[in-house]
């Protein structure tokens, strides 16, 4: 293999944890009939933020997440904050 080939980028699906796939699954399961309705009301947000574990707020940005995304689970994989206060924001090649 010639040295010169580029780096794969050690992110996604393949190198996603067990666990962020396993909720991303679970998310999909609840969250997808909901983002194919027109409209989602607060009682059904409700029992699906019950069911996940999360605020009524993060279940309309899941049903957003879903509507905006290719239809797949990893439209809903947890996401992770890369940076923050003191810490990087870019890769550090960048």
């Amino acid at each position: 293999m010639a040295t010169d080939t580029p780096r794969i980028p050690e992110q996604g699906v393949a190198t996603l944890p067990d666990e962020a796939w396993e909720r991303a699954r679970r998310r999909a399961e609840i969250i997808s009939p909901l983002a194919q309705s027109e409209t989602v009301g607060h009682e059904a947000a409700d029992m699906a933020a019950q069911a996940l574990g999360l605020s009524r707020r993060q279940v309309y940005v899941l049903i957003r997440r879903a509507r905006q995304g290719s239809g797949l689970v990893t439209d809903l994989v947890p996401g992770q904050s890369g940076g923050g206060k003191g810490k990087g924001r870019l890769p550090e090649p960048v």
